[in-house]
């Protein structure tokens, strides 16, 4: 029934009830080990948070959603993860990340342990690509034993991401581990060094953009303050700060209005970003608009036209 839910097209979140319903009784868990492939479960874990994406829930949907993740989760720990690849039990952690708060503190800690005990022998040979979905998802669960086996091998293997894919690993680990943790001062330091190339090329905002900057230095605030007055500190806000006004003016305007606010409360008076060298530029640079010019209706156009030419009428009267 799950495979055929899934393989059809139109599979709506309204067509988890009846498989949930099978996946909750304990007599369907053999049957479940033994028929049941990775993919199925990380469908059924998608559609699941289809119906906690549900603005216009209804309250038998309201019921699903309490009921989806905590049946999928079972079911899948059932299987002990035999069999699942990498990749598969990569995904299947990502898209259980959204009903992490609809399942108990003791089936969580049994997914995570599951999910540990299959994939810990295999995260260095994961690709990067599925490595970064591994800490967007680990990240989101909170202090686990695979979350340190996680920052472990990503501080091994910083140089060897891209550069889109290295922000995206900063966020999920600044996001799960304190301030302090020496394993985000590795990764900043990282970035100095990185920032610093950037900043010398005749193109920086294509290497990395304004707005990518501004989402690094968020990410690592709380970090950054953790530092205080450390010359690891001064070298990356240096670097970054220096990036983003290398960049054209336009780059730095361009940036959403949430990032430039969140980027002006860093950056002025008592924020981490107060101590760079060139805070009155970057500041100007903050402050500035984009101004988007658009182009008259057609209407506005006709009406601009007869009043230039009854001014010029009149002065031809004159």
């Amino acid at each position: 029934a799950a495979t055929a839910t899934l393989t059809n097209k139109g599979a709506s979140p309204g067509s988890l009830k009846p498989i949930l319903d099978h996946l909750a009784q304990p007599s369907s868990l053999p049957a479940i080990k033994e028929t049941m492939e990775a993919w199925v479960f990380i469908g059924l874990a998608l559609l699941s948070g289809k119906v906690s994406e549900d603005g216009n829930a209804s309250s038998s949907a309201a019921a699903a959603n309490q009921k989806a993740f905590p049946a999928v989760c079972h079911a899948a720990i059932a299987t002990s993860f035999k069999g699942w690849t990498s990749s598969e039990l990569s995904r299947f952690l990502l898209c259980m990340v959204k009903g992490k708060d609809f399942i108990v503190n003791e089936q969580r800690q049994s997914l995570l342990d599951g999910i540990t005990q299959a994939l810990a022998p295999q995260i260095g040979d994961l690709p990067s690509m599925d490595f970064v979905k591994l800490v967007m998802a680990v990240s989101g669960f909170g202090p686990s034993q695979l979350l340190l086996a996680v920052v472990r091998e990503a501080v091994v293997r910083v140089g060897d991401f891209s550069t889109p894919h290295l922000l995206l690993v900063t966020q999920g680990l600044a996001r799960a581990l304190p301030a302090e943790d020496p394993s985000l001062r590795q990764i900043l330091e990282y970035w100095s060094t990185k920032l610093q190339t950037f900043s010398l090329s005749q193109t920086p905002g294509k290497e990395f953009s304004a707005e990518q900057v501004a989402k690094l230095l968020i990410a690592l605030a709380p970090a950054l303050k953790a530092m205080d007055a450390t010359p690891g500190r001064k070298s990356f806000v240096e670097a970054a700060c220096n990036h983003l006004l290398a960049m054209k003016i336009e780059d730095v305007m361009e940036l959403p209005e949430a990032s430039r606010t969140a980027m002006w409360e860093l950056v002025e008076a008592g924020g981490v970003l107060a101590s760079y060298s060139r805070q009155g530029d970057l500041l100007t640079a903050l402050a500035r608009r984009a101004k988007r010019l658009r182009s008259p209706s057609p209407g506005a156009i006709h009406e601009g036209h007869l009043k230039s030419s009854k001014s010029k009428k009149k002065k031809g009267k004159r």
